[in-house]
């Protein structure tokens, strides 16, 4: 990956010993983080990815990324059932409306992004950790992406680093 110029992160328990100065001295992980300038650490979360609980693949999504996990789907009025709506995504202005107007869904955002800035700055370390979090409703396509946009909207405020991944917004909709 070094040689694509890809970025990555390696993780490791704090006890390791690993090597610098091109191998040639053992250090424990811990003590070669609290050397390293500030300016080497960045915090990010990937707050804000969304799926669709009636894809095959949703609970592989779900264990990949080991994060925070909040189902929507039965608790928010679905705009898929709307026929001007049903092509939409979570994305189109008209869902995002709809949905962020339903009763209690701005609460709902802040709870997510909350929490996510718990974990992401709970941390004593400067080191921060990386976040997921998973917002699902049934198809994927409508209330899990609107919200989604909405808590990496609220994460940047605090200037969260956030990137956004919906996994089934491009899926055909369910006919559930």
């Amino acid at each position: 990956m070094e040689a694509r110029r890809i970025g990555y992160v390696l993780a490791v328990a704090r006890s390791t010993r690993v090597r610098i100065n091109q191998g040639r001295t053992a250090a424990r992980a811990d003590a070669v983080a609290d050397r390293l300038p500030a300016s080497a650490w960045h915090r990010q979360t990937a707050g804000a990815g969304s799926i669709g609980t009636l894809h095959d693949d949703a609970l592989a999504l779900v264990a990949a990324h080991d994060g925070l996990v909040y189902n929507v789907g039965d608790r928010f009025r679905n705009p898929h059932h709307g026929p001007r709506m049903r092509e939409l995504t979570g994305l189109d202005e008209a869902v995002r409306d709809h949905v962020l107007r339903a009763p209690g869904v701005m609460l709902e955002v802040e709870r997510i992004a909350e929490s996510a800035k718990a974990v992401v700055y709970g941390y004593a370390n400067r080191c921060r950790r990386l976040v997921h979090v998973t917002v699902a409703c049934r198809g994927g396509r409508h209330r899990s992406v609107a919200i989604a946009e909405s808590v990496a909207e609220y994460l940047r405020i605090d200037e969260t680093n956030v990137e956004v991944e919906h996994h089934h917004i491009d899926r055909p909709i369910v006919q559930k």
